[in-house]
């Protein structure tokens, strides 16, 4: 309510309305920058595409590792670590302050690593989606090895945190491979992580229901690392940050 409140008062629909805008930034904006001309989507070579297919399949798998975490960990706080509402609300937050921490540590290392020209754009995309897919696969099937529920919780703790690095990866990867176009991709992608998202609630509930057993929960973090896995790979196998050939639209050949 407050950050809508925020943007009714703050939100101008022209730069020259809004009186906070400096006139060096009023000229930039009304002579500099021009709108783009409407280019037809190509929808036929998008839906064709490899790299838009891996990731529109990590987004997928992401989703599903978000909705779990952060909508039924305090389901697990509550019935099978029997932690009380007034320490449940503080646990619960930990994960996504984790993933807010490290969304923006890995966006600075991300350009670091592009400036200083450590790798090419493509390979950073895919190494920060690793650090924010593989490794947390890997800390959640830890996790079920653990029979203590708090140290349990910790991994969880650190795995979603680390899923804040896929802001650096092929959540990036998705605007670069086609800036002309990427409100399709993000609408495509959209729809994968809406799929997920009622996918995972449909699951979660036939898996869980209302158990409170530790062993539901690690069928749960075993189930997670596959979906981890096997949405990244597409990704670290076709995903391209390069502009892809059918982002500039062919000018008609003249006789």
């Amino acid at each position: 309510m407050t950050w809508s409140v925020a943007w009714f008062i703050m939100f101008y629909h022209h730069p020259s309305d809004d009186p906070g805008v400096r006139p060096s930034e009023l000229e930039l904006l009304t002579t500099s920058v021009h709108p783009k001309a409407k280019l037809p989507v190509p929808w036929a070579e998008i839906v064709t595409s490899l790299p838009v297919w891996s990731v529109m399949l990590a987004n997928f798998g992401s989703t599903v590792f978000y909705v779990v975490l952060i909508m039924y960990m305090p389901v697990y706080l509550k019935y099978t670590m029997k932690v009380d509402i007034a320490d449940n609300g503080f646990l619960s937050m930990l994960p996504p302050l984790g993933q807010i921490a490290v969304m923006f540590t890995a966006g600075r290392c991300a350009s670091l690593a592009q400036a200083k020209d450590w790798m090419n754009v493509s390979a950073i995309r895919k190494v920060f989606s690793c650090i924010g897919m593989a490794v947390p696969a890997i800390l959640l099937t830890v996790a079920t090895t653990i029979p203590n529920s708090y140290i349990f919780y910790s991994f969880i703790v650190v795995s979603y945190s680390l899923s804040g690095s896929v802001f650096s990866g092929f959540r990036v990867s998705q605007i670069e491979m086609a800036p002309n176009f990427v409100a399709a991709i993000t609408a495509l992608c959209d729809i994968f992580g809406s799929l997920a998202m009622n996918l995972t609630h449909i699951t979660f509930l036939v898996i869980i229901g209302d158990s409170s057993d530790q062993m539901a929960w690690d069928e749960i973090c075993w189930c997670l690392s596959v979906i981890l896995i096997v949405s990244l790979v597409p990704f670290v196998l076709f995903g391209n940050s390069k502009i892809q050939s059918w982002n500039t639209p062919k000018k008609p050949e003249i006789n």
